[in-house]
């Protein structure tokens, strides 16, 4: 299916479409759904052959496992080993977070195919809101496996656009269900360890799982809170009159799991805290990005903005979209994009923003 001579259908969310999606992935077939957070490239989680394809058509290492989308909070623990105190935690966030763009890391059951976990002991899990992704799940009667819908190491696609442009050719049909309407990939809580650990921030912040779970501790990746401290001692020097400069740049961490460089751009991107760090004003071929238009005085034609007021939803819901549209331009030679405090929604932003460049750069 990955030779790269398949016609790939665009497929409007009609009944029959529906219809023939459910029986193609319930066949054995890999398609691209909408999802709320980014599209997916859907097989039956079940079907060993199909998940192969899923990888193939990524171009997805083998070791990098899959998550798993389920209907309800029912069939979550058909596919997971809960018991005692983990299943009353993992049943207290399903109520309050799902369906949404949670995935929860727990043990798996022993017939769980080893291609979905790469010989982990734990199962990725997520009840999806998107109510076509829903709609497949009730029609195919399939836990349907689903990472983003891009080769592997590339931006997500928050459109069926983006997955045309990229796997078109490599896959049967994409479901056109319009623009995402989060565009940042789900939060992953890794409930299998004490503490749990947030292994990926995404919509639903840290903030907002402690206040369902007071009494559980909560820890960071390693190089999740080194970085924070990074930006701390960042601060601090900005705060004792030390302008950033070349010398200051620092390794932005990949999350756990991940390659460090992640939804990478063919295009140069660099990363910048502050407005005053930017001094490049006028190079036409060096597009410059901001998280909000608000109380941007001068406004220069290769400016962009993730929101108007500054709103976070709407900043990581334009992230995607607004990135691969200037990349696939080809009219800038690089990108330097704000970067947000990390904390709340902001963590998330940031989170895919240090993985895009692969490092952080204060100023130009």
């Amino acid at each position: 299916m990955a030779s790269g001579t398949i016609e790939t259908a665009i497929l409007s969310p009609t009944q029959e479409n529906l219809d023939r999606l459910s029986d193609w992935i319930r066949q054995g077939g890999v398609a691209a759904l909408p999802t709320e957070t980014v599209y997916g490239l859907v097989a039956d989680a079940s079907n060993t052959g199909a998940l192969r394809q899923v990888f193939e058509i990524k171009g997805r290492p083998l070791s990098n496992p899959l998550i798993v989308h389920v209907e309800n909070g029912e069939k979550l623990l058909e596919w997971a080993e809960l018991t005692g105190d983990l299943r009353r935690t993992v049943l207290t966030l399903v109520e309050k977070f799902s369906p949404g763009p949670l995935s929860y890391v727990l043990p798996k059951k022993f017939w769980v195919p080893e291609l979905l976990t790469a010989g982990r002991p734990t199962l990725a899990l997520r009840i999806p809101a998107h109510p076509l992704f829903r709609e497949i799940l009730r029609r195919s009667k399939c836990a349907l496996a689903a990472p983003s819908a891009n080769p592997f190491g590339y931006l997500s696609p928050t459109s069926a656009r983006h997955v045309q442009e990229s796997l078109g050719g490599k896959l049967r049909y994409v479901l056109d269900g319009g623009e995402c309407p989060i565009g940042l990939e789900s939060t992953i809580l890794d409930l299998s360890r004490s503490p749990m650990r947030l292994l990926r921030p995404g919509k639903i912040s840290l903030e907002e799982i402690q206040s369902v779970l007071p009494d559980k501790e909560i820890l960071l990746p390693e190089e999740e809170r080194a970085l924070a401290n990074e930006e701390i001692a960042l601060a601090e020097k900005e705060r004792a009159g030390h302008i950033p400069g070349e010398a200051d740049e620092f390794a932005s961490p990949g999350a756990p799991g991940g390659p460090r460089r992640h939804y990478s751009l063919r295009t140069p991107l660099h990363l910048f805290f502050k407005t005053e760090e930017l001094l490049l004003a006028k190079e036409e071929k060096v597009a410059r990005v901001f998280l909000s238009r608000k109380d941007r005085e001068e406004v220069f034609r290769n400016d962009f903005f993730l929101s108007e007021e500054g709103d976070g939803a709407q900043m990581a819901q334009r992230l995607f979209g607004l990135l691969w549209e200037l990349d696939t331009s080809r009219s800038y030679e690089k990108i330097y994009c704000q970067c947000p405090p990390s904390h709340g929604l902001g963590a998330a932003i940031a989170n895919r923003l240090r993985r895009a460049a692969g490092r952080l750069k204060h100023g130009p």
